[in-house]
């Protein structure tokens, strides 16, 4: 199942309720009413960025203090509008297509230079690709991409404050910490530490950098 189909899942629950809500208004309780608007709320500032008009629009609604109903109906419109573009394929933007592109060509650099022994080299690159997206993917949520003093700041740094902006979960972000790690003791010839990761590990490397960057688009 891609992101894109668990999304969809996500949203269709959720407009069923509320569609039950519609068909039954007078069985329904205030704080079922109000449980639904919190999980619309979380649902949209979930599946996208935080500068997207589907997150601005549903945090008006969150700051709003019209009554219940208004305030359920209009996450719920903003929910089906959300789930319509989704299905429609309309939410990846031009930059994020050419970013895929040149994505998926260096790891499939990789991938060859793997399958022809140049594991070492192999990792570096799709290592150095997961950075690239880290970047991109943080400038996308609105992370500075700088430090105070000016000096671009760290994959880990910026992989620390993208979960801290819940772009992505703790399991992820342990992940991405494996990654970066794999990738630097290859850079930098740390072959005492980077011998314990095979071929095998360094293909694990590249499909599951491939596999996060389809996740996690930018």
């Amino acid at each position: 199942m891609t992101a894109n189909d668990e999304a969809l899942n996500q949203l269709n629950m959720l407009l069923t309720e509320y569609s039950k809500i519609g068909q039954m208004p007078q069985t329904i309780s205030y704080a079922e009413k109000l449980a639904l608007i919190q999980r619309l709320l979380s649902a949209i500032q979930r599946l996208t960025a935080s500068n997207s008009t589907y997150a601005q629009a549903a945090a008006l609604q969150s700051n709003s203090r019209v009554h219940s109903a208004t305030r359920l109906s209009e996450l719920a419109a903003i929910a089906m509008a959300l789930r319509d573009d989704i299905a429609a394929g309309w939410l990846t933007s031009v930059v994020e297509l050419a970013h895929a592109d040149t994505y998926a060509s260096y790891l499939d650099m990789a991938e060859g230079l793997r399958t022809q022994g140049y594991k070492d080299a192999a990792a570096v690159i799709a290592g150095t690709s997961l950075e690239v997206h880290l970047r991109v993917l943080a400038a996308k949520n609105g992370i500075d991409l700088h430090a105070p003093n000016g000096s671009p700041k760290k994959a880990d740094t910026l992989n620390a404050e993208l979960k801290a902006a819940a772009t992505y979960n703790a399991n992820e972000h342990k992940q991405v910490t494996t990654w970066l790690g794999i990738r630097n003791s290859a850079a930098h010839g740390k072959y005492d530490e980077y011998d314990e990761y095979d071929e095998t590990a360094v293909k694990g490397l590249i499909d599951g950098v491939n596999n996060f960057a389809v996740k996690y688009p930018a």
